[in-house]
């Protein structure tokens, strides 16, 4: 089934009159970023929208850290790491993306000794997909 863009959905608009923000964050990252709107955000499916594509694509672009790799766990359908890889491209850095449909192993003290908290901060936002789509993907 051929992705469908969600701003000729009607449903998109009607949340658009009651909440106007998200829409007006998406123009304005479809304005800033036009060709990865139309690259990306048209053709490929998956649960973001474009403003937090482009929140994505541009952090990998500012990114100061020496390190080559870019890593992404929970690839879903692939549209954030289609953000990234593209990103990581110009930057001459490589995407390493993981899917893991049974979850998250369970935490080794063996193979866990030298990992520290404090190493690693990530902001996290739960999203739940339909069960329909976690069949297909």
């Amino acid at each position: 089934m051929p992705y469908r863009n969600y701003m000729f959905n009607p449903r998109y608009w009607l949340g658009a009159l009651s909440n106007p923000r998200p829409a007006y964050r998406n123009f304005h990252a479809i304005l800033k970023h036009p060709l990865l709107y139309a690259n990306v955000g048209t053709k490929v499916e998956g649960l973001l929208d474009h403003y937090v594509g482009t929140l994505l694509y541009d952090s990998v672009l500012k990114c100061k850290s020496k390190s080559p790799n870019v890593v992404e766990v929970g690839v879903f359908k692939g549209l954030s790491t289609s953000y990234l890889s593209i990103a990581a491209a110009k930057a001459g850095k490589r995407v390493k993306s993981f899917e893991l449909f049974s979850g998250l192993p369970v935490v080794s003290p063996e193979l866990d000794a030298g990992f520290s908290r404090r190493s690693v901060c990530l902001r996290s936002k739960r999203i739940y997909a339909q069960r329909e789509d976690l069949r297909q993907g």
